[in-house]
């Protein structure tokens, strides 16, 4: 939920931040709380960006490097189960005093510390001071599950860093959030009865509603190949039932000069699986370049996924051999007189 403060009101330096950390401890007191955090923005949604000078590293001129940044509470880490790989999360020292502080994520230590452990490293971010590096944290996707995410440092609220703005967040085992949001409304309304709480929601819901028009395209579009895939198998039977029913006439002659049913089975199948793997073959080289063009809408998976095509290839396979089986066994039941009078 969001903790809207007003801008006339807790005015004064650090007043604003000991509001929320008053009513950060009354909410954790809450029963049916795990966890509780504040936060400028959550996981998976745009925060505010900056620039930063990793210590040891020599930025050239004009070079910027860009990070996602977010200022976070203490037990942020553990609400939102963002795994800790190296070092710690801010202490509540650290946090309510906005001390120089900051965690990264595992992608910035990679890039600026390949060989080494980035605990214990400093940056500099918005100001000259150096802030110190004394944790690193697994990478969380964001601007959507299709765009590749910037790296990220996250930094305690502090009396200074405090927002008017923030996203308040519960961590609880209970199956009834929303009696959960009540209780949670009332203890925040304990600290300040004045301060509105807006938006009461599952992180669950507001990864949905980020995600529902790439949800809607993706949904499409797989209806739509559902249909392509039903046409193209109507198409595959179809064609290959009609070009051995035509060919009733053959087959008498074949079986009068001695062929039996099991040649002219075989010679038609092979023939008409010829046929099919060449289609198969054309298919997915033609696929394999298309759908790249579905990138924005994949989401662990790639464009090129195996499975999805050796079950699409092994499927139009399969109807491609029934195809040929069924009009193939019923030339072969014709008489072969009847066969030869065949027009």
């Amino acid at each position: 939920m969001e903790l809207k403060v007003s801008r006339g009101r807790y005015q004064k330096r650090g007043e604003l931040g000991r509001l929320l950390h008053q009513v950060l401890d009354k909410v954790k007191g809450v029963p049916g709380v795990e966890s509780a955090s504040l936060s400028t923005t959550l996981p998976g949604l745009r925060d505010w960006q900056n620039d930063i000078q990793p210590e040891g590293y020599e930025v050239r001129p004009g070079e910027l490097i860009n990070v996602d940044w977010s200022i976070v509470s203490a037990d942020y880490f553990q609400t939102m189960n963002v795994p800790i790989l190296q070092g710690r999360t801010f202490s509540k020292d650290e946090d309510e005093q906005g001390k120089k502080v900051a965690l990264v994520d595992e992608t910035l230590a990679r890039r600026f510390w390949p060989n080494e452990n980035a605990a214990g490293k400093r940056i500099k971010y918005n100001g000259p001071d150096w802030h110190e590096i004394i944790g690193v944290v697994k990478q969380v996707g964001i601007y959507g599950s299709e765009a590749k995410p910037l790296i990220k440092i996250y930094t305690p609220m502090g009396p200074a860093a405090a927002q008017r703005n923030s996203r308040l967040s519960i961590r609880s085992s209970t199956t009834d959030p929303e009696s959960l949001a009540t209780a949670v409304a009332r203890a925040v309304h304990e600290v300040d009865k004045d301060l509105p709480v807006l938006e009461a929601t599952t992180l669950e819901q507001i990864l949905a509603r980020e995600s529902s028009t790439r949800r809607f395209n993706a949904m499409l579009f797989t209806i739509f190949a559902a249909l392509a895939l039903v046409l193209a198998a109507t198409g595959v039977y179809g064609v290959l039932s009609y070009s051995v029913s035509q060919r009733t006439h053959e087959v008498g002659i074949r079986m009068a000069l001695g062929a039996g049913r099991g040649d002219v089975l075989r010679l038609f199948m092979g023939q008409g699986m010829r046929l099919v793997f060449v289609g198969l073959v054309i298919g997915l080289g033609g696929a394999f370049v298309l759908t790249r063009l579905l990138s924005t809408l994949l989401f662990g998976v790639s464009t090129t996924d195996t499975a999805t095509f050796v079950v699409v290839a092994v499927g139009l396979a399969i109807v491609g051999l029934v195809a040929c089986y069924l009009p193939a066994k019923r030339a072969t039941r014709v008489d072969p007189l009847v066969a030869l009078r065949y027009e």
